[in-house]
């Protein structure tokens, strides 16, 4: 099969869509996708990472194939692991389906292939393309800062009035962003590893902190909760869902009568509140890369303080509210043309509503 550039791309694409099917819910494992394209240039499999990790991508896609692969391309959005774990190498299993040509989105950084996966493959006489793909960079984001960083990828959500409230009052809820804008939240949910709140947020706005998307069938992604002081209760509607909750604490904090999906944890304090980098650590060790923030002005300024977001998607009603709750207080000059120590990455309606993503400045 004759190829070209913008034929990579174009199958890269494919391998890329069934990876997006299941962001999220892949455990430990990256969500991966893979396209198989026979000699003839036709698609002939496709295959995503299995729900919990395994059997992966690759497998999947081969699966599908069949006799059909032998001679043909494989588009991988992760470099084929080369090690043996729960299942054998997949570079083996694409060596033995007969491909002759493996075009691979991204390397991978994990000691345990890092580059492994690709040598075994070109030994094998197999050609191997690396395209280093932005879009695969984006869609692996929290694998890749476990692996990088050896911390979780934090995407912090922030909705707020045109002149930076989020409430018209502290203590009290106030609806801001239309329909749009809220789909648009779900759909973000459903993409995480874990939703991460505090209990202040829990007691004022009494969310259920969950996917509600038409035609959602994948489990609900897990609630990691800060509650210092130990507050939360078995009422709260969060709760009631069927999913694992972290309810993170203080040591003096004596938690009972909660559900039993609700896993305690002590984290240590500090002046400002329980250490977040512990919280992060221990959600990391769960296989909890990728974490969604919605939460008030404390938690955006902690994380803030200590350079732990990665993510600010800032969702801004067309109205003001004149007062209230500022959604950050020092942290950025309130013309609002953006928060301080962030650029804006990109912009685009949702509805009535802006929706702006930004990315730390010095990173």
């Amino acid at each position: 099969m004759i190829s070209t550039d913008a034929d990579d791309a174009r199958w890269l694409s494919v391998a890329l869509a069934q990876a997006d099917k299941i962001q999220g819910h892949t455990a430990e494992n990256p969500a991966v996708g893979c396209a198989i394209i026979s000699q003839e240039g036709q698609l002939v499999g496709v295959g995503h990472t299995s729900f919990s990790g395994r059997p992966h991508a690759e497998r999947n896609a081969l699966n599908m194939a069949g006799d059909k692969a032998k001679d043909g391309t494989a588009f991988v959005t992760l470099e084929p692991c080369s090690h043996h774990g729960k299942t054998g190498p997949c570079s083996d299993a694409l060596i033995s389906a007969g491909l002759s040509r493996v075009v691979i989105g991204l390397s991978d950084p994990n000691p345990k292939v890092d580059g492994a996966g690709i040598e075994k493959l070109r030994q094998a006489g197999v050609s191997v393309t690396v395209m280093g793909s932005p879009l695969a960079t984006h869609q692996m984001a929290g694998f890749l800062s476990a692996q990088q960083r050896n911390r979780p990828f934090v995407s912090v959500k922030m909705a707020t009035s045109l002149d930076g409230y989020i409430t018209a009052q502290e203590q009290t809820q106030t609806w801001l962003t239309g329909d749009v804008s809220r789909q648009f939240v779900h759909n973000m949910r459903s993409r995480c590893n874990v939703l991460l709140t505090t209990f202040q947020t829990i007691r004022i706005d009494e969310p259920q902190f969950n996917v509600r998307i038409n035609g959602y069938s994948l489990p609900q992604p897990p609630l990691a909760i800060i509650d210092r002081h130990g507050q939360l209760n078995s009422d709260h509607k969060c709760l009631s869902i069927n999913r694992p909750v972290y309810h993170y604490h203080a040591n003096s904090v004596k938690p009972h009568n909660l559900p039993k999906n609700v896993t305690s944890i002590v984290i240590e304090s500090e002046a400002n509140g329980l250490i977040l980098r512990d919280i992060l650590s221990d959600l990391q060790a769960r296989g909890l890369y990728q974490i969604m923030v919605e939460a008030g002005a404390g938690l955006f300024e902690g994380l803030d303080r200590e350079n732990l977001i990665d993510e600010l998607v800032w969702l801004c009603a067309p109205h003001e509210l004149g007062g209230g709750l500022l959604a950050w207080h020092s942290h950025c000059d309130m013309a609002f043309s953006s928060p301080a120590h962030y650029m804006k990455h990109k912009s685009f309606q949702l509805g009535d509503d802006q929706a702006s993503i930004f990315v730390p400045d010095k990173r």
